[in-house]
């Protein structure tokens, strides 16, 4: 196969492009064979509405503050799904930034939940990077997704971390 003389500088670049700027996909099986894939890949400011991010300022994406330590995101979660039962949920996952190395280091197990049953379920985790961390919470009710929680808090991120699985109601 032959390429044009002015593809080769790019064909050579590629070469170089590190797993940091490509989608990577993570899987973990909870108890009850509930399947959840998260999809973390590069942050593309063309993608989005970025507005401030310089140096002490408050970044804004998608007109709200970005949950990350300081400067624009590095990396975005892309799409969070959950499996159950032949079903597939895709949970709200925009604003959620810097997640890569906690990613690959385990940090989709720090998701935990349950379903009642094929279309009613609820999940939690805490996500972040290095000095940041917020957390998030979903409610699947009747079929439909619900992202319930996004915050910063330290609090709520005690709240998780000690209580790791969202209340289940009898």
């Amino acid at each position: 196969m032959k390429f044009p003389i002015w593809a080769v500088p790019i064909v050579s670049m590629l070469a170089f492009v590190t797993p940091d700027i490509r989608a990577e996909t993570y899987r973990y099986v909870m108890p009850g064979e509930i399947i959840v894939t998260v999809v973390d890949g590069p942050f593309l400011a063309s993608e989005h509405h970025v507005r401030g991010c310089g140096k002490g300022q408050t970044c804004v994406v998608d007109h709200a503050p970005a949950l990350v330590e300081s400067g624009r995101p590095r990396d975005e979660i892309k799409s969070i799904s959950i499996g159950v039962d032949g079903m597939t949920y895709a949970l709200q996952a925009s604003g959620m930034f810097n997640t890569s190395t906690a990613l690959r280091n385990g940090g989709i197990k720090r998701i935990g939940g349950y379903c009642y049953d094929r279309h009613n379920c609820a999940f939690r985790g805490r996500f972040g990077d290095g000095g940041r961390s917020y957390v998030a919470e979903w409610v699947i009710k009747n079929g439909i997704p619900t992202r319930t929680v996004l915050s910063p808090s330290m609090d709520l991120g005690w709240l998780f971390d000690d209580n790791p699985m969202p209340p289940k109601y009898e």
